[in-house]
């Protein structure tokens, strides 16, 4: 079997080379190493946190690849590591990013962050939106986001409730 530092080494030339199918397959054989352990490597995360920060440079699809990846196992990274993903998925979100990989942005953060980071990001899109030129797309991934919300309605403090009420406005307004 081949060792991580091997596959790491695929994957960001892969990455560079934006062969979606390759680096599909790389991420498999990753998850499947990690499989018996508790936290990604940190060389793997400052690959894909590298990624992020330069996602304009890639072929349309291979940041979804990198993102869809987080979200199967995105448990395994660390709480530093977790802050860092979430400050370049917004900053991607405002981005020249198509709208697919937009609201994958959403879903993962509606789905893996916590229930505060979901509003917290929702709050900072509706806020940005209304700062910079119009964002249709800025809807879809508070949609996609409110998604994973709704069901945890019940269990959201006082604070969280008002940052709800904001992101329902938010919704009813403009779709």
């Amino acid at each position: 079997m081949r060792n991580s530092q091997d596959i790491y080494d695929e994957l960001s030339i892969a990455l560079r080379q934006g062969s979606k199918k390759k680096v599909g397959d790389i991420f498999f054989q990753i998850e499947y190493l990690n499989l018996s352990k508790n936290q990604f490597d940190d060389k793997l995360m400052d690959i894909i946190i590298d990624t992020l920060s330069k996602f304009k440079e890639f072929k349309e699809g291979v940041i979804e690849k990198v993102i869809l990846f987080l979200g199967s196992d995105f448990k395994k990274a660390s709480e530093s590591q977790s802050i860092e993903i979430y400050e370049k998925l917004k900053e991607i979100s405002f981005g020249n990013a198509d709208l697919s990989l937009k609201i994958i942005i959403g879903d993962l953060i509606g789905h893996k962050y916590s229930t505060e980071n979901a509003l917290g990001f929702c709050n900072f899109l509706i806020s940005k939106n209304g700062s910079i030129k119009e964002d249709p797309e800025i809807k879809s991934i508070v949609m996609a986001v409110y998604y994973w919300l709704r069901d945890k309605e019940s269990e959201f403090s006082k604070s969280q409730k008002s940052s709800y009420e904001k992101i329902l406005n938010f919704l009813n307004h403009n779709f």
